[in-house]
């Protein structure tokens, strides 16, 4: 596994040149005029990525949807209005128009305090299923945390740690150095049980390429941001 660690400034510009080679190798990969598809997390963190990615792409080889979504009526939770904000001009696919086969090529994933991906949590309605590593489990599923986040409470559909664990390339993305603990954490477990761990746990033993790109509390000056 790759650790990227930059300065606020440089950490959305290298992770957005890291995507876009990850993005053009399983382009090369699949040969032809064959499209991949490119999962975002939505949320604050990456969006000051999507836009340094959006010139680096060949938008029209690469579909593009979000690694997880929250199922209700109120627009304003949807990860994919956020996504779309950050990409003006690229459509994003709902989640629930996707087969729940669905597996993406290169993913660009978070994680919460309590090592939650995308929304794939500990406990709740259906995330066994979420968290399932075998070659059978599904792509994608719906499933509800428990307890609710506050800050959206609304059940999920969100890709499996199966689909995360196949993808070509996964990017983490965090910010801060409470995060950067988090993760250490995560990859300490012994044996792996929370769901970051198992992803990373799962990505290691099958040798597949993933990245942790950290943005630094500080400036390049040491002065805390404002």
């Amino acid at each position: 596994m790759q650790i990227e660690t930059r300065n606020d400034r440089d950490w959305a510009e290298g992770l957005a040149a890291a995507l876009a080679t990850a993005i053009e190798a399983a382009l090369q990969a699949r040969g032809g005029h064959a499209r991949i598809l490119l999962a975002v997390a939505g949320g604050t963190t990456p969006a000051p990525v999507l836009p340094h990615l959006a010139p680096r792409v060949d938008w029209a080889r690469v579909r593009l949807t979000v690694t997880d979504e929250r199922v209700t009526d109120r627009a304003e939770l949807w990860n994919r209005a956020g996504v779309a904000r950050a990409l003006p001009g690229q459509f994003v696919e709902d989640l629930a128009d996707l087969p729940d086969t669905t597996r993406p090529d290169v993913a660009l994933v978070g994680f919460g305090a309590d090592r939650h991906v995308a929304s794939v949590f500990s406990a709740g309605p259906g995330m066994s299923a979420a968290r399932r590593l075998d070659a059978a489990a599904p792509g994608l599923v719906r499933a509800t945390p428990d307890p609710l986040p506050p800050e959206a409470p609304a059940p999920r559909l969100t890709f499996s740690l199966a689909a995360l664990a196949a993808a070509e390339t996964v990017f983490i993305a965090a910010r801060g150095d409470a995060k950067r603990a988090v993760f250490d954490a995560a990859c300490a477990e012994a044996p792996p049980q929370s769901p970051l761990a198992l992803l990373l746990d799962a990505r290691r033993r099958a040798g597949r390429a993933t990245q942790a790109w950290f943005a630094t509390d500080r400036r390049d000056d040491g002065a805390l941001p404002a």
